[in-house]
């Protein structure tokens, strides 16, 4: 996985000017699926990351040595794509960044939940084993059920959950905007160098405040409730469903 650089507004920059301890991206794809690889730059013309050994490919685990932590040159790395610089908030020091990446030089295996390439780049920059691509995927997955719930709840009072009161099935279906406020939330908050977390929990209040608003302007204060009611439980929903397919998937690799 490769890219460019990635500030706040993911500005364009050219190899040679990243710079000792930034964690860099590549935009590559397989069959048309375009997906992101990170490194770490070593400012000496040198990348460590987590790839295969033989070209880009994709996998759900792999415990074998074919996916190891290697030192290759920038061309390599980029393949011919322009590299991103990813911001952190919380970064460590260019040089501690450098020596967590040495420090794991060798390692082998791959998890594309746990442990894919985003991760290891996010640990060496914050100490943090993140990855905004399954953040952001996860999150997609959770809105479509978060919004498939509101629209079934907008259009039939018979459905029975002991997570959501009887009223909170008649929702309007404007509501449904919110799980788009979240998604567009937790995206800025990724690209502005937020971690995992704080962007998930950021999204999650700017989506009940969305909620909120539109019950308001459709209902007034009980449509507000209302509102926030059938949020809070769509979105428990979905995050249950987002937790079995991830167990699922894992069990699959």
């Amino acid at each position: 996985m490769e890219g460019t650089r990635c500030l706040s507004i993911g500005i364009v920059l050219g190899e040679e000017d990243v710079a000792l301890g930034d964690h860099i991206y590549v935009v590559n794809s397989i069959g048309g699926i375009p997906f992101q690889h990170h490194g770490i730059d070593m400012g000496d013309g040198t990348v460590v990351h987590l790839a295969p050994q033989s070209g880009a490919r994709i996998a759900l685990r792999d415990t074998s040595d074919e996916f190891a932590v290697r030192r290759d040159s920038m061309e390599e790395f980029c393949r011919g794509a322009s590299p991103e610089r990813v911001e952190h908030i919380d970064a460590l020091s260019p040089h501690e960044v450098v020596a967590n990446a040495e420090r794991r030089l060798g390692e082998t295996g791959y998890d594309l939940l746990e442990g894919n390439c985003e991760h290891f780049a996010t640990w060496c920059a914050t100490g943090h084993s993140e990855s905004h691509q399954i953040e952001m995927g996860q999150a997609t997955v959770s809105a479509v059920a978060s919004m498939a719930t509101k629209a079934v709840w907008s259009v039939s009072n018979k459905v029975g959950s002991r997570l959501a009161v009887r009223g909170a099935m008649r929702v309007h279906p404007a509501t449904l905007l919110a799980d788009g406020v979240e998604m567009a939330t937790l995206a800025v908050s990724c690209r502005q160098g937020l971690s995992a977390g704080r962007a998930r929990r950021l999204a999650r209040w700017s989506g009940t405040a969305a909620a909120a608003g539109i019950g308001g302007i459709v209902g007034g204060p009980a449509g507000a409730v209302l509102s926030v009611a059938a949020h809070s439980s769509s979105s428990a929903l979905a995050d249950r469903l987002c937790s079995r397919v991830r167990e699922l998937v894992g069990s699959l690799s």
